[in-house]
């Protein structure tokens, strides 16, 4: 495929369909620093999603230091773009905004039950304190796209450089994973 020419945009991600770019004109634009401040109406506008998520979307992602549309992508892939708390994996093994496995549920002291009847707001506390327990197990912080990625798909990989060990899914894991 063709290259972008030296300082273009880079062309959409596959799997990452909504970009800050893409919402209309009349949106505020976000600021791009980790853990800034989105405006709401930017990200209502580029995911179509209501006021109130927005807002926890951004509160979620100031906390925990990350930028609220890389949150956002996140979210969008997990629950192939409708931002579901009730949205299960392929398999029914995962659920939610950012798909909590059972084991993780439970960490946090719930059942994937809990997960799925909770609004996308309160959705959210959840996935703030997803993103605190695997900084604390992981011993790396998460601040890029990148980073919430790895946090979510395979967390041993968090603050690796690429090529490390700890970075390779395995084979089982990655069969696992429908969505890729």
């Amino acid at each position: 495929p063709a290259q972008p020419a030296q300082g273009a945009a880079p062309a959409p991600q596959p799997g990452y369909p909504f970009h800050p770019e893409s919402a209309p004109a009349a949106a505020p634009a976000p600021t791009a620093t980790a853990g800034g401040s989105a405006h709401p109406l930017a990200l209502q506008q580029a995911y179509g999603i209501s006021p109130s998520l927005s807002q926890a979307i951004i509160d979620t992602a100031r906390s925990s230091g990350v930028d609220p549309f890389d949150l956002a992508n996140l979210i969008a892939v997990e629950t192939a773009g409708t931002f579901r708390p009730d949205k299960w994996n392929a398999d029914n093994t995962h659920v939610g905004l950012i798909q909590f496995s059972r084991a993780r549920a439970e960490q946090m002291g719930l059942t994937q039950a809990d997960l799925e009847a909770m609004s996308p707001e309160q959705q959210m506390e959840y996935v703030g304190k997803y993103l605190e327990i695997v900084e604390r197990e992981e011993g790396a912080p998460i601040r890029t796209a990148q980073d919430l990625s790895d946090a979510v798909f395979w967390p041993a990989g968090l603050g690796k450089p690429v090529g490390h060990p700890a970075r390779r899914l395995s084979r089982e894991a990655s069969e696992g994973n429908h969505g890729w």
